[in-house]
């Protein structure tokens, strides 16, 4: 095996320098090995008679590592900057330091003062500095940035939302039900396109040439304030609501507007500087905003939110998988721990329990890339991956004081993260297609006679055809060996498209499987609701004369038949509650359960 994998792993080391040419690289700013430039470099200049040279290059040379991309040293400093630029003969740093400075300015982002000037007490200095990254196409980017983490930003609100995952899902499910248009697109420069409300100001450094030294006052949301994001967010969702929008009553992020025809709604949700539109004209709308914004790049939706979207001529479907990102990820994680094999499970199959686990807790370094792996589990969870609920919810409560094999399990689920990440999600509104289950229709008119669906006055109007919901429920007994809490998983259905799961604990423990699936049902009944509730908010047809419940299915065939067996009693009160929950959703046709 370990012969295999250093094989493998030297194949990939192969591509990589078959793609990458090394010939005569050498960093413009960093000696690795600094004796041996002073054992060859220093005698040949000294035996040449020129010492000076020789202390000034010794004292120019910058400490520490130095970080590369694609091939090329990206710099940390003005310093860097000009040692990169003189010894590639051009100004491509400088240049692109330039074009991010003229932009700040041509958007009126400061208000330039005198080097003596003395703002007063209740303006806070601010330090700024740039970040250097280079693009795919080996454009140099430069971005000025403020140490915001020392502006104390107090009595401003920093909070700002963005679209839930569940809501593009849906429309993206509404784009098809309806035959509607979605593109997606991305404003540029965003958050300097809004006034900032902290009083700040600094003092600009080297970077802006003739104004160095010189004092200015920030008046615009510039990159790092606490506060950029809540003042962007705030000046876009005026700007919809201009034009016609409102938000929705689940996610304030989803937007929704009546068409002139009054056939139907045009919809909007925005993430951050990230944009997308499900329209009848979803090209009008896009131009509406790039007249009040710089829109840099929009289009049918490509890649949205972590998404690679993909149309199907044959099956006329859409389907989206997260392969972009899971990539990098596991590139990312393959550069901390090496080439990692292939699994077909998430987590080891037999005898998997991080709760009773005794190695050695990790050092500060390893906790920071354990930190790390939950935060690309959540990420690909929350966009794509239900199948990675299970370790999300094992390792999370590990977060805070993990140990040696949290960490091999994390590193471990990658490597089936390498076998799926192609996998795709259909996004289909026709019905699941189910064998014909034959419902009971239970008498709760004596115990539940008030039982109905409640409705929101404030919906808006219904359109399109009827949505089926459904929903699969599972619970794994005593799960925690530790607590001997149980695990409930849920995953939920529009149509034929999953569009929620989850894997949590359960509030208490379960002495039985019957009460531990009881409590799993519980909550899959609330999510049946909320699910209703949310298609509602976006004025699709869920009927609520009880012709089209939400179907819940379940595996333990005597909690299915007590849910709807009016004769059914339980006394304990933690069951008891789960217990009527359930029953009550049936009695008002909400939901159906099945076994």
């Amino acid at each position: 095996r370990w012969a295999r994998l250093f094989l493998r792993s030297l194949k990939r080391a192969l591509r990589c320098l078959r793609r990458t040419s090394l010939l005569g690289f050498r960093s413009s700013s960093y000696e690795p090995s600094p004796k041996k430039l002073r054992s060859r470099r220093y005698n040949s200049l000294v035996l040449n008679g020129i010492k000076g040279k020789v202390v000034a290059l010794e004292d120019d040379l910058p400490k520490g590592r130095r970080s590369f991309k694609f091939g090329l040293e990206v710099p940390r400093s003005w310093a860097d900057i000009i040692c990169l630029d003189t010894a590639a003969n051009n100004r491509a740093w400088q240049d692109a330091i330039e074009k991010d400075i003229a932009a700040l300015i041509y958007h009126q982002c400061f208000e330039f003062k005198s080097p003596d000037f003395k703002p007063s007490d209740e303006y806070q200095y601010c330090r700024l500095h740039f970040v250097y990254d280079i693009k795919p196409d080996l454009r140099y980017k430069a971005r000025l940035v403020c140490d915001g983490s020392r502006v104390d930003p107090r009595g401003l609100s920093t909070r700002a939302t963005v679209v839930k995952g569940i809501s593009v899902r849906l429309l993206d499910i509404i784009a098809d039900s309806q035959n509607l248009e979605a593109l997606c697109g991305d404003i540029g420069n965003a958050f300097i396109q809004a006034t900032t409300k902290e009083k700040i100001f600094t003092q600009y450094g080297s970077e802006f040439g003739d104004r160095s030294g010189s004092i200015t006052m920030i008046t615009r949301a510039l990159y790092g304030l606490t506060t950029s994001a809540e003042r962007f967010r705030t000046m876009f969702a005026d700007y919809l609501r201009t034009i016609g929008f409102i938000p929705t009553i689940f996610d304030m992020d989803a937007w929704m507007c009546m068409r002139s025809t009054n056939d139907g709604y045009d919809f909007i949700c925005t993430h951050v500087d990230d944009f997308k539109v499900v329209a009848k004209d979803a090209t009008f709308w896009v131009d509406r905003i790039a007249s009040a914004f710089l829109v840099k790049e929009h289009g049918p939706r490509n890649y949205y939110l972590g998404n690679d979207y993909t149309y199907h001529d044959g099956e006329d479907m859409w389907t989206y998988s997260c392969e972009t990102y899971a990539t990098e990820a596991v590139a990312r994680v393959e550069r901390l721990y090496g080439c990692l094999p292939k699994e077909s499970t998430p987590l080891p199959v037999e005898d998997c329990h991080p709760e009773t686990d005794t190695t050695s807790l990790l050092a500060l370094d390893d906790h920071r890339k354990f930190q790390i792996l939950l935060g690309m589990f959540q990420w690909m969870v929350t966009i794509r991956k239900p199948e990675l609920c299970t370790i999300l919810s094992s390792l999370n409560r590990f977060g805070a004081c993990p140990r040696k094999y949290h960490l091999d399990l994390a590193v471990r689920s990658f490597d089936y993260i390498i076998t799926t990440k192609h996998k795709q999600i259909a996004t289909a509104v026709l019905p699941e297609i189910f064998p014909d289950f034959e419902s009971l229709i239970p008498d709760f008119i004596q115990d539940y006679p008030d039982a109905s669906e409640e409705l929101d006055a404030s919906f808006p109007s219904i359109f399109g055809p009827v949505l089926q919901t459904s929903m699969f429920v599972d619970f794994d007994h005593a799960h925690d060996l530790k607590t001997r809490r149980s695990l409930t998983g849920l995953l939920a259905y529009v149509g034929s498209t999953p569009v929620l799961w989850k894997a949590m604990r359960q509030g208490s423990i379960a002495s039985s499987t019957y009460a531990a699936e009881f409590s799993a049902l519980r909550p899959a009944t609330e999510e049946a609701s909320s699910l209703r509730y949310m298609l509602r908010c976006l004025g699709c047809n869920v009927p609520s004369d009880g012709s089209s419940p939400t179907r819940i299915f379940g595996d333990n065939l005597s909690v299915i038949q007590n849910a709807q067996n009016p004769a059914a009693d339980l006394s304990k009160k933690h069951l008891a509650i789960s217990f009527h929950v359930v029953r009550e959703a049936i009695a008002a046709h909400i939901v159906e359960a099945y076994w």
